[in-house]
């Protein structure tokens, strides 16, 4: 969905990441500092090699790894990084994307722990669904507030994992919305449950 977005609005850009390419998120998690370190030296290096000036991503935590964790172990890639969605929003108001409206459709979405307290977006994804159309639905708890899908314990314990993301999952059901959506492939994937989308999904969907 996001390579459908850039190649709409003509953006020159090259896949990078994938595969055995990792930020080394799971090995931060799980306390592995030397091993975290050794996969940060590696994106370093590679981003040099390549010749990245900038990266566009939709996962909230390898921003944040790379943004401040990275820093606590010595490693500077020396590169922007940013959200699939900050990126989005700057190509809507150069004009370079235009979005369809849809009708009588409404929308709930889940806020990412990272995305929102951490990298401060929160606001951007809801200007965006509103201009398309959508009907916004707010469960319970939002933004900065907003409770976790639970999949920062996929590392760790699988029944306190559950514990949450059924929790938000009956928060997130209780708006009684059309469609539900996130901006984290890791939200996305903990609450499939709901037919959850990626904001990348619906945007693409939209364009003219």
């Amino acid at each position: 969905a996001t390579e459908k977005i850039l190649n709409k609005a003509h953006v020159d850009v090259k896949e990078f990441g994938g595969g055995d390419i990792c930020c080394g998120a799971p090995l931060f998690f799980a306390g592995d500092m030397d091993g975290f370190k050794k996969k940060a030296e590696q994106m370093e290096k590679l981003i040099k090699e390549k010749g990245v000036k900038r990266i566009i991503t939709n996962c909230p935590t390898c921003i944040k790894m790379m943004k401040k964790h990275y820093a606590e172990v010595g490693v500077n890639i020396g590169v922007d990084i940013v959200h699939t969605l900050t990126f989005t929003k700057e190509l809507i108001d150069e004009g370079k994307l235009s979005l369809k409206k849809v009708e009588n459709k409404s929308i709930t979405y889940h806020d990412p722990c990272i995305l929102a307290k951490d990298l401060d977006i929160s606001e951007t994804p809801r200007i965006i669904l509103k201009n398309i159309g959508y009907s916004l639905r707010e469960p319970a708890y939002t933004g900065k507030d907003a409770h976790c899908c639970g999949g920062r314990t996929k590392v760790g314990d699988r029944n306190t994992r559950d514990a949450i993301s059924n929790m938000r999952e009956i928060e997130l059901k209780e708006t009684k919305a059309t469609e539900y959506v996130s901006a984290c492939p890791t939200c996305k994937d903990v609450l499939k449950s709901l037919q959850m989308k990626d904001i990348a999904e619906i945007i693409g969907d939209a364009l003219e």
